[in-house]
């Protein structure tokens, strides 16, 4: 049996979404480290302190004078590393899980996990608060979910290893059913959601006898059942024409008012089909005016046949890609 020390930190504490770490101002100033130490092993300590904040457990070091090395800023420098290593990892001691751990560290880590804790446990007591108020609000009422005390859905938690932003302010026995509820009342779930959930388990729960014996077998489904879902009705050409062309052109300048009074125009003028198949091709050419493309291509023989662009007429529209996909997802 090792005769170190246990680790100072549960191996579940993560703080690398915590940006800024605690720091003893003046207990550090008071030190005696920062007077006995040299200048480079002081530097390297307190990039270790930081370092060791964002591993896991939080508050610990590898025992490895390669990762040491990189973590305290000098690289590949192993050699100039060991030479202080001594003075650095004043602080830190090595524990039966083979990491090191400072005691200032790990202790203020520990605080900070606490509060990560005490933050996801609140949100948990509040979820369970609204669940309750809903099985209540029931035809007939469900009873209340019991809820835990902090200390209990801590120890549920690490003892099904499930991280505290998941865990519920409940239990569940070993079947599923919660704690304290009758099997009939838990299977039901929280709410409405809960209840359908949980006759449709009830249903598949129900014996069948595939080969003839036992238990009535389900009925065969019919050989060609009706179709229930329905396909999705065609869109409207005016809601082509205008899904197209309002990006394309407000993209240009012309006001929202102006672009649906020109469409509207060139819907009456040249029909929709033209209009469509012209918006689909500037949208495509990425014409430098617009307004007038459209105009041309319109006038031209077959109607939305593209015109030849100027040289140089192009430009990329900042929302082409959004046309083009609404085009592709609307046209056949």
């Amino acid at each position: 049996m090792s005769d170190r020390p246990d680790p100072l930190v549960p191996a579940e504490v993560d703080l690398r979404s915590f940006e800024t770490m605690p720091l003893a101002v003046q207990l550090l100033r008071d030190s005696r480290f920062v007077s006995e130490v040299k200048p480079e092993a002081f530097r390297a300590a307190v990039l270790l302190w930081c370092a060791s904040w964002h591993q896991v457990p939080a508050g610990s070091l590898p025992d490895n004078d390669i990762e040491l090395a990189k973590l305290s800023g000098y690289g590949f420098a192993v050699q100039s590393w060991k030479k202080l290593r001594k003075e650095a990892l004043q602080g830190f001691e090595l524990c039966s899980d083979g990491r090191l751990y400072h005691r200032e560290v790990a202790a203020r880590a520990l605080a900070a996990w606490q509060s990560r804790l005490d933050h996801f446990f609140e949100r948990a007591k509040e979820r369970l608060r609204k669940s309750n108020k809903a099985r209540a609000d029931e035809k007939p009422p469900l009873p209340p979910l019991p809820a835990l005390t902090f200390e209990q859905w801590n120890a549920d938690r690490m003892a099904t290893g499930v991280p505290p932003e998941k865990a519920e302010a409940f239990r569940r026995n070993s079947a599923g059913a919660v704690a304290g509820i009758p099997p009939e009342k838990a299977l039901k779930g929280e709410g409405t959601e809960g209840r359908r959930n949980g006759e449709e388990r009830d249903n598949s729960q129900q014996p069948s006898a595939p080969d003839g014996a036992g238990a009535e077998a389900p009925p065969e489904p019919p050989a060609d059942p009706p179709a229930l879902v329905l396909a999705e009705a065609p869109p409207e050409p005016a809601d082509v024409i205008f899904g197209l062309g309002l990006p394309l052109l407000t993209a240009a300048g012309v006001s929202d008012r102006n672009t649906r009074s020109m469409l509207g125009l060139m819907r009456k003028t040249h029909g929709d089909a033209a209009v469509i198949r012209a918006l689909q091709r500037c949208a495509t050419e990425k014409p430098l005016q617009p307004v007038a493309w459209l105009q041309a291509a319109l006038k031209a023989p077959g109607g939305g046949a593209a015109p030849t662009p100027p040289k140089g007429d192009r430009i990329a529209l900042g929302n082409i890609d959004t046309v083009r996909k609404f085009a592709e997802r609307t046209m056949p």
